[in-house]
């Protein structure tokens, strides 16, 4: 495994132990409140790995 590999695979590990499947909620200035919440389908879209992997459906997001 090369070093590339091993930083995303650690990557794609905290996304799923720190991120995926929490909701986090913000008030914003003008009283609107959002939340967001991250799913693990979409980490590559948030990395912008479809844009380097145009072809290959590996990375495509799922839709």
């Amino acid at each position: 495994m090369s070093a590339r590999e091993k930083d995303l695979k650690e990557l794609l590990e905290y996304y799923e132990q720190n991120l995926c499947h929490k909701i986090f909620k913000y008030e914003l200035n003008n009283k609107i409140n959002i939340e967001v919440i991250f799913y693990i389908e979409g980490l590559c879209h948030l990395l912008g790995i479809q844009h380097v992997y145009d072809n290959d459906k590996r990375y495509q997001p799922l839709r």
